[in-house]
């Protein structure tokens, strides 16, 4: 079960927020905090020694409505994270994609963010 692609995505919350979005994402897919160079509070969530996840707090900037829908983890193991989530009690939603080349598996975060999880689907069927 691995997580083994994107650069980074950032994830503006309130701070009060920012600890329960970091345990998720640690707990849930095998990030861990790492090194933070940036000021004021927030984490950077790694992937071995990549930094994957910025997560920082809000304050009081307006950056107006977000456009973020989701975002997508290239992953492996599909059945060990549809494990996971059944067992921290997350909905998801498993399907394959229209050309049939690649397993998802879609949930939400603590922050109410669209997560998607994305697997080569050889020799893999539906949940």
């Amino acid at each position: 079960m691995a997580v083994h692609g994107i650069d980074h995505i950032n994830i503006k919350a309130p701070a009060a927020q920012l600890d329960q979005a970091k345990d998720f994402y640690c707990r849930l897919l095998g990030l861990e905090a790492g090194p933070y160079p940036v000021i004021g509070h927030g984490y950077w969530l790694y992937a071995g020694d990549h930094p994957l996840i910025h997560l920082n707090a809000l304050e009081s900037q307006s950056n107006g409505p977000s456009y973020f829908n989701h975002v997508a983890f290239a992953c492996t193991d599909p059945q060990r994270f549809i494990e996971k989530l059944r067992d921290e009690g997350v909905a998801m939603d498993v399907r394959v994609d229209g050309s049939g080349a690649v397993r998802q598996i879609f949930f939400k975060d603590p922050l109410d963010l669209r997560v998607e999880l994305n697997f080569p689907s050889e020799g893999v069927g539906h949940d």
